[in-house]
């Protein structure tokens, strides 16, 4: 009962600081750079000894992505590898009849409501708090631990951290970013689904040509309708069967979306060209070239014109064997007791792509546990989290910091 009520007065804390931060309405567009400087100094309010002990570095054209670092007291040859968390402050913005204020930042029915709240303002708060709490306590670690924090991975990021710590040789062994979260499975028991590779994206514009004209006048198979007839078949096939992954828990390999569209202006005319945009995530060993070439087995019967606009290619996959993967487990299973890790594939993006050549273990997850119509909210509307997930996210750091000192 002790336990639980210090974890629900835990709660309330953490919950109201993420509120605050919610707030902070930090989506990345013109003219907005004002609204980062307010959140960096809010962050120094709410976690004022991780801004007094550790280094700080800001790094883009308006110093919007941070880097912290807590040095170890060790010399040089005494450290063990560093440790790099990760978690992004910048939001996609919010449309659509939401219950709460997207950036109302409200604490009502258990739950912190606002955008961000799951992606990933509440992974960053956890992140400073676990260090805010080790710091007050007088933890000394024998490895340095960097925190990056970009203004910008909802729009692709950017490499100027990870070419820093390269530049100055920063030896990694182990990082961890936002991914998937713990889950309830069918029985109740829990599962931490742990990413140790994302998929790569290749953007194709799909196109149809033909003369146009007014619509009165024009025949039979007209660009718009052998495009159609091409996103058919695709949406039909299975082009990429091969892809997945039997040791990875994701059986949908690489896939294949339609998002953008445009043929005519106006309702008489045929357009001369029907263009379609191709959305692609790539599992690991699938290149966008190769994608290119299964799109076009198809394109070619509707006389339809692939063309690549740009790609990212698939994450090197982090292994499970290791000892960095083991200190997650370890982790895991401390905060979580029972809980079954799994290794999964990231369908979505994020920055650690630029960080593989950092560490040689990647990992993406958000150590909470969200509901299936919590994680539906993310970029939608209500995004929220419970209030009593967060002191699970604050232990999950800190334990692994804890634990690494331990081995």
């Amino acid at each position: 009962m002790m336990e639980s009520d210090e974890r629900s007065a835990r709660a309330s804390v953490y919950a109201e600081k993420l509120a605050r931060m919610i707030r902070v309405r930090t989506v990345q567009e013109p003219g907005n750079a004002r609204s980062f400087e307010d959140f960096h100094a809010l962050l120094e309010e709410l976690f004022p000894a991780v801004f007094e002990r550790c280094e700080l570095k800001m790094f883009g054209s308006d110093g919007g992505s941070l880097l912290f670092c807590w040095r170890s007291a060790c010399a040089d040859e005494e450290k063990q590898p560093a440790l790099l968390l990760m978690s992004h402050q910048d939001v996609v913005d919010a449309e659509g009849p939401w219950t709460h204020e997207p950036f109302g930042g409200e604490v009502a029915e258990g739950r912190v409501w606002g955008r961000g709240a799951l992606d990933i303002k509440g992974n960053l708060l956890c992140i400073l708090q676990a260090l805010e709490e080790l710091i007050e306590a007088g933890f000394s670690p024998t490895f340095d631990i960097y925190v990056a924090s970009s203004d910008c991975e909802e729009i692709g990021g950017n490499d100027l951290v990870p070419s820093y710590l390269k530049e100055q040789q920063v030896d990694i062994d182990l990082l961890v970013d936002e991914g998937p979260c713990v889950v309830r499975g069918e029985d109740g028991s829990l599962i931490a689904q742990v990413a140790v590779a994302e998929k790569g994206q290749a953007i194709f514009k799909c196109s149809a040509f033909g003369p146009g004209g007014h619509a009165m006048n024009v025949g039979k198979n007209t660009p718009l309708v052998r495009l159609g007839a091409f996103m058919a078949e695709v949406d039909a096939a299975n082009l990429f069967e091969g892809d997945a992954r039997p040791d990875l828990l994701d059986a949908s390999g690489t896939t294949v979306a339609f998002t953008m569209a445009g043929a005519s202006s106006v309702p008489n005319v045929v357009p001369r060209e029907a263009w379609a945009v191709c959305d692609v995530r790539l599992a690991p060993g699938r290149t966008a070239e190769s994608a290119r070439e299964a799109l076009e087995t198809i394109a070619k019967r509707h006389d339809v014109v692939v063309t690549l606009d740009k790609s990212t290619p698939p994450s090197p996959v982090s292994g499970t064997s290791g000892h960095a993967y083991a200190q997650v487990e370890r982790a895991i299973s401390s905060v979580y007791p029972g809980a079954e890790p799994r290794a999964v594939l990231l369908s979505g993006g994020t920055d650690t792509k630029h960080f593989t050549e950092v560490a040689p273990c990647c990992i993406r997850f958000t150590p909470m546990l969200f509901s299936a119509e919590q994680t539906a909210t993310i970029h939608g509307i209500d995004e929220n989290i419970d209030c009593a997930a967060l002191p699970f996210g604050v232990d999950f750091f800190k334990t692994l910091i804890e634990d690494r000192m331990s081995r």
